[in-house]
């Protein structure tokens, strides 16, 4: 069996059929077809929360942590096949296997758009990521350059996530 984590917050399902929360999160999210990765724990209830607010259904919530054995690709693959997803969306303090993870993120873009808020884009950004989860956060250039070659909607903020979000649902 693999595990998410450590330094998580857990996993929550929220297909008719499964409805799975091993989160502490204290309620859970709306339901819907939007899948949501997130490197950050801390974050989970506040993603959580905000798609609550905004009428934002999540098919699947996953806080990764410090990916000791699940990392954001296999997360993607996983929810490029599944059938209560449509949307995914990110929060990613680093990228694992870059190269994969262009090649995966050109596949899936191809049935599901994919929206990235990629933490560490200044020099304080990257040296709270890196405190946080001892992500090594690479220079923000290479990371933007490898996300317009993946396909992927790279925004700036949370804030512009669930912007994004809202459009692509609307």
């Amino acid at each position: 069996m693999m595990m998410v984590g450590p330094n998580c917050m857990g996993v929550i399902n929220m297909a008719e059929d499964v409805r799975f929360n091993a989160t502490f999160a204290p309620e859970l999210p709306n339901r819907g077809s939007i899948g949501f990765i997130s490197q950050s724990g801390a974050l989970g209830v506040a993603i959580i929360n905000i798609s609550r607010q905004l009428g934002i259904g999540l098919s699947v919530f996953i806080s990764l942590g410090n990916k000791a054995d699940i990392n954001a690709n296999e997360v993607i693959e996983y929810l490029e096949h599944d059938d209560h997803t449509d949307i995914i969306a990110l929060y990613l303090e680093s990228v694992g296997d870059p190269r994969y993870f262009k090649e995966l993120a050109r596949r899936v873009t191809r049935k599901k758009p994919i929206v990235i808020v990629k933490a560490g884009r200044t020099e304080a950004g990257a040296a709270a990521a890196s405190s946080h989860t001892g992500a090594l956060a690479g220079l923000d250039q290479a990371v933007t350059a490898l996300m317009d070659q993946a396909g992927v909607l790279r925004v700036g903020s949370m804030e512009d996530v669930f912007d994004i979000l809202q459009a692509l649902k609307g």
